[in-house]
């Protein structure tokens, strides 16, 4: 065999890592589809994401499935893809932060917000969930980045990958200052957070992909070299 041998060793699984990139699809689409189906001036400079499927709001329930529900699952099963390398050793502290992240995300789906009544089982259960998705995912990010060194080819995203914690510190900001100024509008702080949040989630899959088909174009290559 040539010196171009199969790339070998733990790998997230293809089918998981495609899972990263679909979720983001899945928020980022019903977001802006949902919204664009509002006639009531709805705003994302001034509205939450939580009210396109808040108690009472139209297509509520569609928006809840494809826009927090859909793309929590995803980020679980893209979470699960970590297994091989957390078997050969990794730590399984950032993929399991990743699952709750992913697992918040769908319990703010099964409990939508009532803007009406904020102070409500339901809607503190969707507040929490909402918050407890940031903070498992920005926990995660620091281990997330240790295991990444583990895979080939995603060496520079490992390096960055702590660096997306500042999305949503930008959005801690963003609020506190909407709250002592009345400006910036809260909700581009929101979407910021949002944005970081997937873009890592998405980036990373597709990387992970990139990187899995180089492998196994160099695999072919040495096998027709043996």
């Amino acid at each position: 065999m040539s010196d171009a041998a199969l790339t070998t060793g733990p790998a997230v699984p293809r089918l998981a890592a495609a899972a990263a990139p679909a979720a983001a699809a899945m928020f980022l689409g019903s977001l802006a589809v949902f919204a664009s189906l509002r006639d009531d001036g709805y705003s994302h400079a001034h509205k939450a994401v939580s009210e396109l499927g808040a108690s009472g709001a139209p297509h509520a329930f569609a928006f809840n499935a494809l826009g927090f529900v859909a793309p929590g699952l995803l980020v679980i099963a893209f979470a699960t893809g970590f297994a091989p390398l957390i078997r050969a050793g990794g730590s399984a502290v950032g993929p399991a932060l990743l699952a709750l992240s992913g697992a918040s995300l769908v319990i703010a789906g099964v409990f939508p917000v009532d803007m009406a009544a904020r102070d409500s089982g339901t809607s503190l259960a969707h507040l929490a969930a909402a918050t407890a998705s940031g903070v498992f995912w920005a926990a995660s990010l620091f281990w997330m980045g240790r295991l990444l060194t583990r895979l080939p080819r995603v060496g520079g995203l490992a390096r960055v990958t702590p660096w997306f914690v500042l999305f949503p510190v930008a959005n801690l900001a963003w609020q506190v200052m909407w709250q002592a100024t009345g400006w910036p509008p809260p909700g581009w702080g929101q979407r910021l957070a949002f944005a970081g949040y997937f873009l890592w989630i998405a980036l990373t899959g597709v990387m992970l992909l990139r990187g899995s088909s180089a492998a196994r174009g160099g695999s072919v290559k040495a096998g027709c070299g043996a």
